[in-house]
């Protein structure tokens, strides 16, 4: 179940991510091809105007009455709609770089070179010649992309058409070419990059979301394991005490003597309350599983907690014939946490160390630090713990043939609920024990 919603998450989180990264690989690449285009467009223009800048004009036009080539100022190379034209002009194109027999070779990557007339009509033309039956079409002033040749073997160019105007009358209509195979090839190790990076980043966004529904299935998989067990616990702790009131109060239904069926109740009474002990436990350890346990810290004086608990304890050791010693500092010890929890881990330690420890046997509670730590020790003189069962004795439900017996009023929670709090607490409890000797329970907590 965990493992079809972890893979519907990941797969709903990597579909986005991949979208996402789809949509910005697009993106760098059309800004790609506009960057490209803009260099190639660039460069196209600056030959364009050298071109121009050959171009020489008749002594009419001039002031000093001999061919000149015009300035920057009187000269523009534009897009714009047509000017009208000179009637009866002549232009000069023979210093023009390969349009003209007395221009200087000029090496450049050059398609073709045209120049028409203000009517727009051919004059002369370098490199690839225009089609028969192609016009100059005026609506493609400026930049434009187009293809020459057939479709199969058809060569791509950027074409370069602008208007040389002189004190804003047309004089003509240059047309430049280049190959845009450079920039398809820069395009093409582009795609390339592409191709290869944006399957690997899908993939690593497929693991990531993996990654990422696991950590987010935790919380689900930790609430799902603990109502599983506290379900195991409960069907299996309850039997017997909801058996024995049952049996107890069919009894009493066909007891005839008041004495018998008052004996009867009182068990009933003892189960019952035996029954909300062990229900109050299974709550209280389902709760100090959960991540919840500690919403809120607060300072608690962990000597006046220790001082509390050994008095309300020590009192009843003493009446059933044990000794009781507390080693207690003056100094007050702060940990964070949550007091109430705290006394009551606490609590099952010193419990514990009463009831396994026989008539005329000892407990010694004692509290001290070490350097950022607080340790409070619980030593007995009890029956002592199994090897074998050290492992395992801080397990909900788990009893030792010595020690773990409903007989002892035990249910077998308290240790797992100690070590639960504890663990909560950022602390740790460790546990010295040998058969026949005793124990010690060592609780260490930060101090804050």
């Amino acid at each position: 179940m965990f493992t079809r919603s972890q893979r519907t998450l990941a797969q709903g989180l990597m579909l986005v991510m991949g979208t996402i990264l789809v949509v910005i690989g697009s993106g760098l690449y059309f800004l790609d091809v506009l960057s490209e285009l803009a260099a190639l467009d660039k460069g196209v223009h600056r030959k364009a105007r050298i071109i121009a800048a050959s171009i020489r004009y008749p002594s009419s036009l001039s002031l000093e009455g001999q061919f000149q080539v015009p300035s920057s100022s009187e000269i523009l190379l534009r897009n714009g709609e047509n000017r009208q034209t000179l009637e009866d002009l002549e232009i000069d194109l023979d210093y023009v770089p390969r349009l003209g027999s007395k221009a200087p070779l000029l090496e450049s990557d050059l398609v073709y070179i045209r120049w028409y007339d203000a009517e727009g009509k051919l004059q002369r033309f370098s490199g690839v010649p225009p089609s028969a039956v192609e016009p100059l079409d005026l609506t493609e002033l400026g930049f434009v992309s187009r293809s020459l040749g057939e479709a199969t073997t058809s060569l791509w160019v950027r074409q370069l058409l602008l208007p040389l105007v002189y004190q804003e009358q047309t004089l003509g209509y240059l047309q430049v070419a280049v190959p845009l195979a450079p920039v398809a090839q820069s395009l093409d190790q582009s795609r390339l990059g592409f191709s290869i990076a944006l399957p690997l980043g899908v993939g690593f966004i497929g693991l990531v979301s993996w990654g990422f529904g696991a950590l987010a299935m935790q919380p689900l998989r930790r609430s799902h394991q603990s109502l599983e067990q506290f379900t195991s616990d409960a069907s299996h702790e309850l039997r017997s005490p909801i058996a024995a009131i049952l049996n107890n109060a069919e009894v009493g239904l066909m007891a005839t003597e008041p004495q018998e069926q008052r004996l009867r109740l009182e068990r009933i009474v003892t189960l019952s309350q035996s029954l909300a002990s062990l229900l109050n436990s299974l709550f209280l350890l389902a709760r100090t599983q959960g991540p919840d346990l500690l919403p809120w810290r607060q300072s608690v004086n962990l000597t006046h907690l220790v001082n509390c608990l050994t008095g309300e304890y020590g009192h009843s050791a003493i009446a059933t014939g044990l000794t009781w010693e507390a080693i207690l500092p003056v100094q007050s010890y702060i940990v964070m946490g949550h007091g109430e929890l705290l006394a009551l881990a606490l609590g099952n330690l010193f419990s514990n160390a009463c009831r396994y420890t026989p008539t005329g046997g000892t407990v010694t509670i004692t509290l001290s630090t070490q350097p950022h730590q607080a340790i409070v020790t619980v030593t007995d003189t009890g029956i002592g713990i199994a090897p074998e069962d050290l492992p395992h004795i801080c397990d909900r439900f788990y009893r030792t043939s010595q020690t773990r017996s409903r007989q002892d009023g035990g249910f077998g929670l308290g240790l797992a609920i100690a070590q639960h709090i504890i663990t909560a607490h950022d602390g740790t409890l460790q546990i010295e024990s040998e058969v026949g000797i005793g124990s010690t329970f060592r609780v260490t907590l930060p101090l804050a």
